[in-house]
């Protein structure tokens, strides 16, 4: 897949492939930060309750599920495109 180098230090910017990542919502790069960031094992549920506190927990799950699919495409599909 490739490394990831995050740029915390004014606007966070990602780069995997030597291709700045561009993502459709702030909670997918947030996810992804801190994710890198905190590294180990976290829990769907845990991730749910930060990342979408003000809905149900139903809700958390799809749009924390949704938001995992959004970034395994955009991290396979950077690193296929870069293959090539």
């Amino acid at each position: 897949m490739g490394d990831l180098y995050l740029t915390l230090l004014g606007p966070p910017e990602v780069r995997h492939a030597d291709q700045v990542l561009l993502f459709s919502t702030r909670k997918e790069l947030a996810l992804l930060i801190y994710l890198a960031v905190e590294g180990g094992v976290h829990s769907r549920k845990n991730l749910s309750e930060q990342f979408w506190p003000e809905g149900d927990a139903r809700h958390g799950r799809a749009a924390l599920r949704i938001t995992l699919l959004h970034l395994r495409h955009l991290l396979f599909f950077n690193a296929f495109s870069n293959a090539r």
